[in-house]
């Protein structure tokens, strides 16, 4: 059973449940007419149904509560064990656990919104990303909690339909990141208050890292919740693999960023994957395709601009990918010729302000693409900074060790110890919203003091710049 798993209830009163349920389904109609992707259950006979026997999880929602409520770390083991061929009796505890767990989620990612500083908060495209999270949070909220089959189905029915568009999120933080700058003078100036720029960072970092964590509850959920009809995938439970190739994905996205870069900017270098083909472990394929994905978009980019910048005679050297198995991770490696990163500019790299300058030509996954290779997020300018997060999420890391004028290597390494392998949620966001994050000592901060620096002026990688 996972963590937090409440035992099944009954006994709630009818006519209140009713109440909740055509409450939950006014909430999805005003959803709708704010062109936010939330829809009523497919069945409010069987949501009534359920109410008469499922027990009210409050009398009444208040998102700010939900904020202050913890939410449950999980790890990859404990993920793959509950989905992996789930009785009946399974499938219905984790249903009512997701349906626990993801309104606190939400709640979270509201409260972050609401709290980003230096009046990003204020701006109305925030607080429509805020909105949005809340109404889900208090559809699922008022839901009743299944208790049978005819229930779960009802719920996972509105899950489904209640998640945000992929995009939709990030390209309100985006559009709100982009008027901040555009208010502030350009972007010569903003680059001039460091400071704000780390803070909002760590603010998003948080934020995004969550997020992650939310969308992949979501989807491992229903993809093992046997509600759609479809049979699991052999070897799968739910979308984590049991014998995961990071090879066989790699030769994937290499695959793909070739026929993207190709169209895009009519031509790519050849892309080389080398290493352990036999390797494998536990892992979520998405994960691994999105990172290799946005390290070999960069990299192509790259090396198509810098030797076009130098007349583009002899021809594009080669992005070559090493995949490597050690006992405790799994590493991925992209080298490229693409010119390298200046120090100066190393930082912006992992900025949700300045990620676009690190190369890349933000193109989403094709849509027919298989599951195994369709991106869980697109790039729109933050694939190097949400590659490092996924990589983050259970354990692993990503750096870059540029060489100015010449080219990049880029580091992704992926936790493969099992029930190692958890969430990395950040300590406030794993405890309640609104804790700080630990400060670097005084000793530290004096020491730079001292020279006139800043903590992380002398970090050349994302792992060490915000830990």
């Amino acid at each position: 059973m996972l963590p937090g798993l409440a035992r099944p209830c009954f006994g709630a009163a009818p006519r209140q449940s009713l109440r909740r349920a055509a409450r939950a389904t006014r909430l999805l109609s005003a959803s709708r007419d704010r062109h936010l992707s939330v829809a009523a259950p497919a069945d409010l006979a069987h949501v009534a149904a359920a109410a008469t026997t499922s027990a009210a999880a409050s009398s009444s929602f208040d998102i700010d509560q939900l904020a202050r409520q913890p939410m449950t770390s999980l790890s990859l083991n404990d993920l793959y064990r509950v989905a992996s061929s789930p009785t009946d009796e399974q499938n219905l505890l984790n249903a009512q656990f997701v349906r626990r767990e993801l309104p606190i989620r939400y709640a979270h990612r509201c409260a972050q919104l609401r709290n980003l500083p230096f009046g990003l908060a204020a701006d109305e495209r925030i607080e429509h990303a805020a909105r949005t999270y809340e109404q889900q949070a208090e559809a699922l909220f008022l839901h009743p909690k299944p208790v049978d089959a005819s229930s779960k189905r009802s719920f996972d029915s509105l899950l489904r339909s209640s998640q945000p568009k992929l995009l939709e999120v990030p390209e309100h933080i985006g559009t709100a990141l982009a008027a901040r700058l555009h208010a502030e003078g350009g972007e010569a100036d903003a680059d001039a208050d460091r400071t704000q720029q780390r803070v909002i960072d760590t603010h998003l970092d948080e934020f995004f890292l969550a997020r992650i964590g939310q969308r992949f509850l979501i989807e491992h959920y229903l993809a093992s919740s046997g509600s759609s009809g479809a049979e699991q995938r052999p070897g799968f439970s739910g979308i984590i693999q049991s014998r995961c190739s990071p090879f066989e994905v790699v030769e994937q996205a290499a695959a793909e960023t070739f026929l993207l870069c190709s169209a895009r900017l009519g031509v790519c270098p050849q892309i080389e994957v080398r290493g352990d083909r036999d390797a494998s472990f536990t892992y979520v394929p998405k994960h691994i395709f999105f990172v290799a994905s946005e390290l070999l978009k960069n990299a192509a980019a790259a090396t198509v601009d810098f030797h076009a910048s130098r007349g583009g005679g002899g021809g594009l050297p080669p992005v070559r990918i090493v995949v490597a198995c050690g006992e405790n991770e799994m590493a991925i490696k992209v080298a490229d010729e693409g010119g390298g990163i200046a120090r100066s500019r190393l930082a912006e790299v992992w900025s949700y302000r300045g990620a676009r300058l690190a190369g890349g030509f933000g193109l989403a996954a094709r849509s027919d693409a298989d599951e195994l290779v369709r991106s869980p997020e697109a790039s729109a300018g933050l694939g190097l900074p949400l590659a490092r997060l996924h990589c983050k999420f259970f354990g692993g890391s990503l750096h870059l060790t540029p060489m100015e004028g010449y080219g990049t290597d880029s580091y992704a390494k992926l936790n493969r110890l099992g029930d190692d392998n958890c969430e990395d949620l950040p300590q406030a966001v794993r405890e309640s919203y609104g804790m700080e994050a630990a400060e670097p000592s005084a000793a530290v901060n004096q020491w730079y003091a001292r020279r006139g620096l800043q903590v992380g002026d002398l970090l050349y990688d994302a792992q060490a710049r915000r830990g």
